[in-house]
């Protein structure tokens, strides 16, 4: 005869049953949190490509917390990072943010609120100009070690010089999605002139008026002037400080007339 089935048994069923339950629950709803990321994360990158080239706005944003990390997605993301101190947080991941908002909104709090930041990642920040990275690279954190910046979204990273002039600017940083080339001695000496100048010029984007233009440009010729007396017989100068030299006053003349344009 078939054995009843006991309250222990029945008990043991109902709770394996409940188990089984919850364990189906958080799988949904696990699987409902990766939708509604890469959801989040689709339309993001379908605005960050709509938008204008000169200014990337989204009205979308999604934050991402794990361990020792911290991504943000979107420029309302930068609010997380704007009033509480996380300290724990020691690689930042910034997506689909313009560079203006990472300037005016994220710099300023580096030190009071991302205190031990060490790795910082950009991927479709709107990086365009030379006088753009060499702002960024004035305002890095000094705990920060390793700097990556991706070459998706961030337009300056196809100027020819792009890979020469961050080593310059940023020495003692480990750079990222930075291709590797033999010519990184000959290019540190190339550079030399600028590094007493670097300490008395101000970052070109902080002009937001017409006469600050002219200091652009004397600031430009000065440059060129003491870069010709020092490496007037190299060739390999010849050939990258003309342009150089041309796309800094370039960019400060197109980036002075954007702003007065956005002031009127």
């Amino acid at each position: 005869s078939q054995r009843s089935v006991t309250e222990e048994e029945r008990s043991e069923a109902t709770r394996a049953a409940q188990k089984e339950e919850r364990k189906m629950k958080a799988l949904h709803k696990r699987v409902k949190l990766i939708e509604e990321r890469e959801s989040a994360i689709a339309l993001m990158k379908k605005e960050w490509e709509m938008c204008d080239k000169q200014e990337k706005k989204s009205t979308t944003c999604h934050i991402e917390e794990e361990g020792d990390s911290m991504r943000l997605y979107g420029t309302g993301s930068l609010e997380a990072v704007q009033s509480t101190i996380l300290a724990s947080i020691t690689h930042l991941y910034l997506n689909y943010i313009d560079f203006s908002d990472v300037y005016l909104h994220l710099i300023p709090h580096f030190k009071d609120t991302l205190p031990n930041i060490k790795t910082l990642e950009l991927n479709c920040v709107n990086l365009c100009t030379l006088l753009q990275l060499r702002t960024l690279s004035h305002s890095l954190p000094p705990t920060l070690t390793s700097l990556t910046i991706k070459h998706n979204g961030n337009p300056v990273t196809s100027h020819p010089l792009y890979s020469s002039w961050s080593r310059h600017l940023m020495p003692h940083i480990q750079l990222g999605d930075n291709e590797e080339d033999k010519g990184t001695l000959q290019e540190k000496h190339l550079f030399n002139p600028l590094a007493t100048l670097h300490a008395t010029a101000a970052p070109c984007e902080g002009m937001v008026r017409e006469e600050h233009l002219q200091s652009a440009k004397a600031f430009s010729e000065k440059l060129l002037q003491q870069t010709l007396i020092q490496h007037r017989k190299s060739e390999e100068f010849e050939k990258l400080w003309p342009s150089l030299i041309k796309t800094l006053i370039q960019e400060a003349i197109d980036w002075t007339d954007t702003t007065l344009k956005n002031m009127s």
